[in-house]
């Protein structure tokens, strides 16, 4: 099982005084790989949902991956969900969380 978060380096940084991303067994930062989310930009889905398999596919516990960007509301949701299609055709299970989705962009 994988939880997926997307987030907003941004919004954290203006609430909290630093660009930290939410915890998780293994963060993805979108901001110098993705730059337009309505380009055929998700290449990387196919390489990371293999990566996360080989890493978390046995675990006992769920795999906690956070995905950011700039603003966290376009490419790394975008990307999010699209990696959460690729797990789950591949057999497992996800629970998404778009943490800055409707956050007003800064």
């Amino acid at each position: 099982m994988f939880e997926l978060i997307s987030f907003g380096y941004i919004h954290n940084e203006a609430e909290e005084g630093h660009n930290q991303p939410p915890i998780a067994d293994i963060t993805i930062d979108l901001r110098q790989h993705i730059r337009d989310a309505d380009a055929d930009t998700f290449a990387l889905v196919g390489t990371t949902a293999a990566m996360l398999a080989a890493y978390g596919g046995g675990s006992p516990r769920p795999v906690t991956v956070a995905i950011g960007n700039k603003t966290g509301q376009h490419a790394a949701p975008g990307f999010v969900e699209a990696l959460s299609d690729r797990l789950i055709a591949g057999g497992y299970t996800t629970n998404v969380y778009h943490r800055d989705l409707a956050a007003a962009a800064a």
